[in-house]
């Protein structure tokens, strides 16, 4: 037989709350099965689609669209288009946001070499957005 969590035992597991696992299944993220006595049975596959669904969360995606994403996935292959567009989608947005920490962490990086050039003469905020940009 698979293995079976408690909610505790998932929490601890995923990194994440009890509270917050309760939440993603109240909203529809999760689907979990109860035993018995009403307790929820997390298995392995359950964790798996936490795991996704954090990494969602930790690459900016807004949870509506993790929930459309997940109701398509509950209904089956024949949504596979439509899941597949909405990954090239956020990918295209977390692309964007990559290359601007880029930029930005290229700005510090030139603000720091300033510094690190003379420390004797007085910083020129002028001189410093130029070497910026």
């Amino acid at each position: 037989m698979a293995n079976r969590y408690t909610i505790q035992q998932a929490a601890e597991i995923t990194g994440i709350s009890a509270h917050t696992l309760r939440y993603y299944e109240r909203i529809g993220l999760l689907h979990i099965t109860r035993a018995k006595n009403g307790h929820r049975r997390y298995t392995e596959d359950d964790l798996g689609w936490v795991s996704f669904i954090l990494l969602l969360r930790n690459t900016d995606m807004p949870l509506p669209d993790i929930a459309e994403y997940m109701q398509l996935e509950k209904e089956g292959m024949d949504t596979i288009d439509e899941r597949r567009r909405m990954l090239r989608g956020h990918r295209e947005i977390l692309i964007a946001r990559i290359a601007q920490l880029q930029d930005h962490l290229s700005a510090l990086d030139a603000k720091i070499s300033h510094y690190s050039q003379d420390d004797s003469q007085p910083l020129n905020q002028t001189q410093v957005a130029e070497d910026i940009e």
